[in-house]
């Protein structure tokens, strides 16, 4: 399961290097994990090629959760890389039909785990939504809320994006921590994203 590491890993970093550090100071932090779940769906079979997809689901006061789902290689290809320019020329090439219904589904995803990990400044846990918001990744919600108060001054139309945000985390929180079963962390899985962050590959001519 060491492919689960790497995915995580490279996740983490395109995140969060520009807070993260071996001997952390007030502005930045250390990364361990503290745990994690997988429960496997289908076989993978020996020298069967497969992709690991890892995205963050949610947060609370102490651990940001990441999920990874292990699928069938191919399978499924985002339309566009945030940060990978010349991979977008790929997409296109590399696309494959959509695979939404459950029954198709369960032929490309092999596993699922839930990763948890904390950020630290020795012995102090810094919260994961502060470095989200340190890290450019989340909006403040004061900032927000003063936004709003300011809009609803001039025309009264503002959709807060904090507010959105923190619906949905706490809607997939429960999923993280396993509290609605495997089947609900199974179903987490979007394979056929607009957009991912990056594709990273064991081998270069991958």
């Amino acid at each position: 399961m060491a492919y689960i590491d790497v995915s995580r890993g490279n996740l983490c970093l395109v995140l969060f290097s520009q807070r993260l550090s071996f001997r952390p100071k007030h502005n930045t932090a250390s990364m361990a994990l503290g745990g994690v779940q997988c429960v496997f769906r289908r076989e993978i079979k020996p020298y069967q090629p497969y992709e690991v997809w890892s995205r963050v689901l949610s947060w609370d006061e102490k651990w940001i959760y990441i999920v990874t789902h292990f699928i069938a290689r191919g399978a499924h290809q985002p339309a566009r890389f945030r940060v990978q320019d010349q991979r977008n020329s790929e997409a296109p090439a590399r696309g494959r039909e959509s695979c939404q219904s459950g029954k198709e589904k369960g032929k490309t995803v092999f596993a699922s785990t839930v990763s948890r990990i904390v950020f630290k400044q020795g012995r102090k846990t810094v919260p994961p939504e502060k470095m989200l918001v340190e890290c450019g990744l989340l909006p403040s919600a004061k900032a927000e809320l003063d936004n709003e108060a300011s809009a609803n001054d001039t025309n009264g139309v503002f959709q807060s994006k904090w507010r959105l945000i923190e619906e949905r985390r706490k809607r997939d929180l429960e999923i993280a921590q396993l509290k609605l079963g495997w089947d609900a962390v199974y179903d987490t899985f979007e394979g056929d994203v607009s957009m991912a962050l990056g594709r990273y590959t064991d081998l270069l001519w991958r």
